[in-house]
């Protein structure tokens, strides 16, 4: 079908939605929609990126509300592409998912919550499929860096070596940026969840829960959860926040490819620490945060 917009930002106006469109907007040869919930908060974002680039004064802008099923489906029907930057996802998202398909649109999110990607794979994989669309969750930080990472590594380490390797790890030497109100948001959406599952959470957020159903699941790992001495790195290492995520779409990506990795493939991600002190301190706050997020007063 042809479609009005290559790419439609949906929540345009948020934190990272803002981002995206500043990147779209300087690309040639892309038809670029803005949507979002509040027109004059996406017509203040459009005067913006106007500034930013001239051809933006063209741009398009949609209302649409995360709620309202019939106006997310008005939405999709006119893209190609729907990027989903309106987060928590368990909270908002199945509706834009169910559009999209409907609606014959590709669809990219930078969703970091494994238990909703569980949903969408459940809900719309197989619909997804027979109408040869692409639902691509975890597009940002949250799972590129890994995913294709892992995947080059080891395409590199079989052209050379004749053979994957067993047992990756992801060394995370320096970060930088804050968190956003969405992903705080997201994080306690995720602890609620686990709150309420019957087992707390293990199905839905367990090392192999984004494994396509019916594949057994692979060799025994978890998430570092303490600040160790690591002696191939020579120095401490402590856990990294977003491994919870991470790991499960390489793993994922892994079986989807025909476990182009082998079935034994063990991988984690962990951070790198200065002192063990800074990471235990770390850890302790890391500790502390979790816990206000699971009181309901905090």
């Amino acid at each position: 079908m042809e479609k009005k917009f290559d790419v439609v930002i949906w929540g345009a106006t948020g934190f990272t939605g803002q981002y995206v469109a500043e990147y779209l907007v300087k690309k040639e040869n892309i038809s670029l929609g803005l949507a979002g919930r509040d027109e004059e908060k996406l017509i203040s974002l459009k005067n913006h990126l106007s500034k930013l680039d001239s051809k933006a004064k063209n741009i398009d802008i949609i209302t649409a509300q995360s709620s309202d099923l019939d106006s997310l489906k008005t939405m999709a029907a006119q893209a190609s592409v729907v990027c989903n930057c309106v987060g928590p996802y368990l909270k908002h998202g199945l509706n834009i998912i169910e559009a999209c398909v409907e609606g014959n649109a590709h669809y990219c999110d930078l969703c970091g919550e494994v238990p909703w990607i569980k949903d969408v794979i459940s809900n719309f994989h197989d619909k997804a499929k027979e109408k040869n669309l692409k639902i691509v969750p975890s597009c940002g930080f949250d799972s590129i860096p890994s995913d294709l990472g892992v995947y080059l590594l080891q395409k590199e380490a079989i052209e050379k070596e004749g053979k994957a390797l067993e047992d990756v790890t992801l060394y995370v030497e320096r970060i930088k940026g804050g968190m956003s109100g969405g992903t705080a948001a997201s994080m306690m959406g995720i602890v609620e969840h686990a709150q309420n599952a019957k087992d707390g959470g293990s199905s839905s957020l367990g090392p192999f829960a984004l494994y396509p159903e019916g594949v057994p699941e692979g060799p025994k790992q978890r998430d570092l959860a303490k600040v160790v001495w690591d002696e191939q790195r020579k120095s401490w290492i402590g856990p990294f926040i977003m491994a919870g995520i991470n790991t499960r779409v390489v793993r994922r990506s892994n079986a989807l490819l025909d476990f182009y990795y082998g079935e034994n493939f063990k991988y984690k991600e962990v951070l790198v620490l200065r002192s063990k002190w800074k990471g235990q301190r770390g850890l302790l706050g890391l500790g502390f945060f979790f816990l206000l997020l699971k009181n309901s007063l905090t």
